[in-house]
């Protein structure tokens, strides 16, 4: 912001009773207060200027040939899209070549019986959960095999073998099991694809296929790790997302759950359980509603009534707590229940609220008297468009073969799930039933993921998969589908195609889906506290992120033009230009700017990129290149060798620069080597050699601004005109400024160039320089770009004082360069770079109390005297001076709440309503009174009694004593997908004030009066508010003798924002997004199975008891305890 035209204001302010008349004459004149703000100002520009150099450095870009070139967005986005679409096409191709080897080798492959896997050793495979796995005396255990893994950098440093790849095997699967065994064996030919395909391909991360049987094949080989969170072996491959979408189309499901009275106690336990394992089995691309039935037919979610929602997490997570409370009564009356599912999906067929793809009926039930075949022919047959799959529950169920009739008569499956230890497997069938149709017609859609935490440590990923199908001849009737194929896609490899270099401070790239949700945005924060993952990080809505500049927003403005222009995808590339409220540092700062916006849909996936670019400067970069093979051995010397500039300089981490490809191992690790390394092979005197290593840069580069040598020319470019700047600082510091609490001075260029130089042995933030090296994606370099030319940006850490250590102010202003325009008179302008200096808080705040208190009216008060406090604050209304360190880094509404108030009033800050709908909020326990936990030592023996039956109860439940060797086959992938979400916080929409500095704020009359604060106790309050030249910076000065109360509210602390008044509507907000291209839900042909008719074997007597104690638990009312205790959450708590 420009803040040429600010103000310097006296505001005099009368209240109940007139002040002492000689307080107002001791009160200093506002043109006092203007030269002490104009003398300060001045004073900081000039030594900054000199030390940094800063007035000549557009001089010396400029000599060098630099110029400013305008290029339009419009351009930008195609080349950068092109250059996604063509990478994306890499990995499709990689999945469709695995494809092809896996459908191939199940066609050589002839099943071999168990003993013949085991005893003749047909192959050896690595178990990933055993590998490497020593007892105490440091031998192999048994079964557990040695194999050599490396760190590997481009898999973020986890030790894996580039040579094979690893099995791994769900818990509750036997993992020599002869299905499980004969798989592993016909897909090791699978090897020698992953190794040609990341030969050809670096940039490829993890490829694996996800069998049918639970195997999973992985590669690069690594040893598998429990889940960092819960030290449990979760990971089930069928419940993935990816091989989910991959193995079906986009569904509509109605889930109907029994609730008569004779699923009273364990039957509900595992009813609820099942769906819970229904419900993490769909993705965003689905739609799904829950209904209870008995006499009545009931939404667990009243909100949702007649509808279908989107399965997105926070739906799924809403209903999967609803179902928690399902109580059981009277009889299930089916006609009801059935009539209302087949008229529900009728309904949202016309609506449009559904995929209009699969749909299907899931009855949760424990037996039904009829068939009701009444029904089905009056909405399913003979079309029999809605499959209906039927799980019935507990062990003594009779009346099965109805319930098995009414899936295998609407294609369907039938499944009897007796124990917790069941649901999990008896869930999935439901998947290879809705794939029958792709496997028949034989089409290999691919599907891509929306964004997802790789908890292996490759952070946010997307990816594409395919599904394999069994084309054997024998059995491709069946329409079997044997797993799914696919392969990460890191979101960094994508960003390194829009590289901050060329789209420069404050814009950016983004892309999202298509319902909406952010793949890789600046403002996607999925990280909160220590390192803990969001749970609804992966559903976040691009209006959640780009904030309209609008006072009437009461949440996420989803109907704006960018996000459903973005989602259409009309086939041609789009722009718009939105004027936007952007938040940074924290979520503490805001500025309101004016932004373009434009994009284009990404052939073949589901993706649209996004480039923003700040108006008016964003369209312009400075140009400037310097090839490596031009590069002198002067030159190079001098850039990077000499004494000051040995280990002085660094380079942004992730940047693409040459150094990603396949060159060899022989490429440093370390960012500056491998600079230096290219550097040094591009200006190679031996031709061929400088061919051979620039060649390959040229194939990893590609598109990148049309020539491969452009970011690294323009690094070595910036190299060569900084190589002066550390020796002039020392120089400088060294003879004049040695005394002026200079601490560090740097330079950082948008090639991502950093140089620096330490003034003081011992620096206050010693890691600065490391953690601030991504220069334009740095707060300091994006806040100074945005101050504009010829102003230096002044700020310290938040709430510093607090902490009475000792800080630095931190100081930055940017190296404009200027061209002459097309036209005549017409300039263009740009920041080649952002020169930053580090000094000593100390010393600013006495050049500034040495000015003001200088003054030679002594008669007037300063900052001195006791009845006048003055305060320096930031642009965001953050304390850079006080006469009170303690306050020092603090927000000035929380020191000084009434006269912040008074500065948004008089228009010299502005207020600004900002949200965060990615925000995560504390639980409140409910506290009782105390008294109630007082419990007479009968009533603490009962409630024990109570919950020591209820966990015995559950136990031998979900683990089934007919089968002791599963005993460790209890159903945790449902567990797996809901763990996030226990905790102590929850996600919520936020909402805080945060102020700016008003750059259209008139320049205050000498005579002008506002009388604006009122409440103030018996006496008048001066205030006076200045301008610091050539800052982001305002002085205040108040009168301390008059006590004003504190006025509004003026503190930035976010705060819930509750929906309880509007919840309904709230919740059923109708999102735009757009529907899966393909479709393939039926086909003529199906001949599968439709489940299991098998009787359910009869409960042992122990079994019943523990029914009988869990179902007096549970239905009987707490007359023995006056509160639940703790441990009787216990139940719940383990789902």
């Amino acid at each position: 912001m420009h803040f040429t035209s600010l103000f310097t204001c006296f505001v005099l302010v009368a209240l109940s009773r007139p002040a002492a008349p000689d307080a107002s004459d001791l009160w200093p004149d506002d043109k006092l207060f203007d030269e002490w703000a104009t003398e300060f100002g001045t004073v900081i520009q000039l030594w900054f200027n000199e030390i940094t150099d800063l007035n000549n450095l557009p001089k010396r870009y400029e000599s060098a040939g630099a110029t400013v070139n305008k290029e339009s967005g419009a351009d930008m986005i195609g080349r950068m899209g092109s250059q996604m679409e063509l990478m994306l096409t890499f990995k499709r191709e990689a999945v469709r070549r695995l494809v092809d080897t896996a459908e191939q080798a199940y066609i050589e492959h002839k099943d071999l019986e168990k003993h013949d896997l085991l005893e003749n050793h047909y192959h050896t495979f690595y178990y990933a959960k055993l590998i490497n796995k020593y007892d105490k005396h440091g031998q192999l255990e048994n079964d557990s095999n040695y194999l050599l893994l490396n760190p590997h950098e481009h898999f973020d440093n986890i030790p894996v073998n580039i040579n094979l790849s690893t099995i791994h095997v769900p818990t509750n699967v036997y993992h020599k099991a002869p299905d499980v065994m004969n798989t592993i064996k016909w897909s090791e030919k699978l090897d020698e694809v992953f190794r040609a395909n990341y030969k050809d391909d670096p940039t490829l991360t993890w490829q694996y296929f996800g069998s049918n049987t639970g195997m999973f094949r992985n590669y690069p080989g690594m040893k598998w790790m429990a889940d960092r969170e819960t030290n449990l072996d979760l990971f089930d491959c069928r419940t993935r997302g990816w091989y989910i979408q991959g193995a079906t189309s986009p569904k509509d499901l109605v889930i109907l759950v029994d609730a008569s009275g004779s699923m009273t106690g364990l039957r509900m336990e595992i009813a609820k359980q099942t769906v819970e394992s229904i419900l993490a089995t769909l993705s965003d691309d689905d739609y799904f509603n829950i209904l209870k039935f008995s006499t009545e037919v009931e939404y667990i979610e009243p909100c949702f009534n007649g509808t279908l929602v989107q399965a997105n997490l926070n739906n799924r997570k809403r209903l999967r707590d609803k179902i928690e409370n399902m109580s059981t009564q009277e009889i299930a009356d089916y006609p009801k229940a059935l009539t209302e599912a087949f008229e529900l999906l009728r309904a949202v067929n016309t609506s449009g609220n559904a995929t209009g793809c699969n749909q299907a009926i899931m009855i949760i039930t424990d037996g039904a008297p009829q068939k009701y075949e009444s029904i089905f022919l009056k909405y399913n047959w003979p079309q029999k468009r809605v499959r209906v799959f039927s799980y019935l529950i507990g062990r003594d169920a009779s009346e099965y073969k109805q319930v098995m009739w009414m899936a295998c008569t609407n294609n369907g499956y039938y499944s009897p799930v007796s124990t917790l230890a069941d649901v999990q497997e008896h869930v999935e069938t439901y998947i290879n039933v809705l794939s029958r149709p792709l496997v028949l017609m034989g089409q290999h859609v691919t599907v891509w993921t929306g964004v997802y935490h790789d908890k292996a440590g490759l952070r946010m990923m997307t990816s594409v998969a395919q599904p394999v199908f069994d084309r054997k001849n024998s059995t491709m009737a069946l329409g079997n589908l044997l797993g799914v194929m696919g392969t990460d896609v890191p979101l960094k490899e994508l960003t390194k195609l829009t590289p901050p270099s060329e789209i420069g401070p404050n814009g950016y790239s983004f892309a999202i889906t298509n319902n909406g949700y952010v793949l890789f945005h600046p403002d996607l924060r999925p990280i909160y506290g220590n390192g803990k993952t969001k749970p609804n990080y992966n559903s976040v809505d691009l209006a959640e992120v780009e904030i309209p500049d609008s006072d009437n927003l009461h949440g996420p403005h989803y109907s704006m033009k960018l996000r459903n222009e973005m989602i259409t995808r009309s086939g041609k590339d789009g722009n718009l230009t939105m004027r936007v409220r952007v938040h940074f540092d924290n979520m503490k700062r805001v500025i309101v700017r004016t932004n373009s916006y434009f994009y284009r849909g990404l052939k073949d996936t589901p993706f649209t990129l996004g480039i923003t670019l700040p108006m008016p400067y964003g369209v312009n970069h400075v140009m400037g290149i310097i090839e490596p093979r031009l590069v002198t051995d002067e030159m190079y010397h001098d850039m990077f060798l000499t004494k000051e500039n040995n280990n002085t300089w660094r380079v942004a981490n992730g940047w693409v620069y040459c150094r990603h490809g396949n060159v060899g191992d022989e490429v440093p690790q370390n960012n500056e080597e491998a600079i230096l390394f290219f550097v040094n092979i591009g200006r190679h005197k031996n031709e061929s050699m400088r061919v051979k290593y620039m060649s390959k840069c040229v194939k990893d580069m590609k598109l990148i601004e049309g020539s491969p040598l452009v970011p690294i020319g323009k690094l070595l470019f910036d190299a060569n005109i900084t190589k002066y700047l550390p020796a002039h600082w020392q120089s400088k510091i060294d003879s004049t400024f040695g005394d002026y609490g200079v601490e560090l001075v740097w330079i950082g260029t948008r090639s991502g160039l950093t140089r620096f130089y330490q003034a003081a042995e011992n620096l206050t933030e010693p890691m600065y320089i490391e953690r601030n090296k991504q220069t334009v994606q740095e707060v300091y370099y994006l806040r100074a770009v945005d101050q504009g030319k010829d102003h230096i940006v002044l700020s310290v850490p938040f709430d510093v004082g607090a902490e009475k250590n000792e800080t630095v102010v931190t100081m930055s202003s940017p190296v404009v360069i200027t061209s002459k325009g097309e036209k005549e008179k017409e300039y263009k302008e740009s920041t080649a770079a952002v020169v930053g200096m580090q000094v000593k808080h100390s010393f600013i705040a006495d050049a500034f109390f040495n000015i003001i208190n200088k003054t030679q009216d002594s008669l007037a008060w300063s900052c001195a005297d006791d009845d006048m406090e003055c305060y320096v604050l930031d642009n965001n209304g953050f304390i850079i001076i006080s006469e009170t360190y303690e306050d020092t880094g603090a927000f000035f509404g929380d020191v000084q709440p009434r006269l912040m108030d008074h500065l948004v009033i008089q228009g010299i800050y502005v207020r600004v309503q900002m949200y965060d709908f990615q925000g995560m909020c504390d639980k409140v326990e409910n506290i009782t009174d105390s008294a109630t936990h007082i419990l007479t030592p009968l009533s603490f023996i009962a409630t024990t009694f109570t919950w020591f039956w209820k966990e015995v109860a559950l136990f031998l439940i979900q683990f089934n004593l007919f089968n002791l060797w599963a005993a460790d086959r209890s159903s945790y992938s449902a567990n797996a997908f809901w763990g996030d979400w226990q905790d102590d916080a929850y996600p919520c929409d936020q909402q805080m004030a945060l102020y700016y500095l008003n750059e259209k704020a008139p320049k205050i009359e000498t005579d002008k009066i506002y009388r604006g604060i009122s409440g103030c106790i018996d006496c008048d309050k001066t205030v006076t508010a200045a301008h610091i030249t050539s800052t982001n910076l305002v002085m205040v000065a108040h009168d301390v003798s008059c006590y004003c109360p504190a006025g509004q509210d003026v503190s930035i602390t976010p705060k819930e924002i509750k929906h309880d008044d509007d919840m309904c509507e709230y919740l059923r907000k109708e999102i735009y997004r757009k529907k899966p291209d393909t479709c393939v839900s039926h086909n003529p042909n199906e001949e599968g199975h439709c489940g299991r008719g098998a009787i359910p074997s009869q409960p042992s007597l122990i079994l019943l008891l523990s029914c009988v104690v869990l179902n007096l638990v549970v239905c009987v009312p707490s007359l023995w305890q006056p509160e639940t205790l703790p441990w009787q959450l216990a139940l719940s708590s383990r789902r």
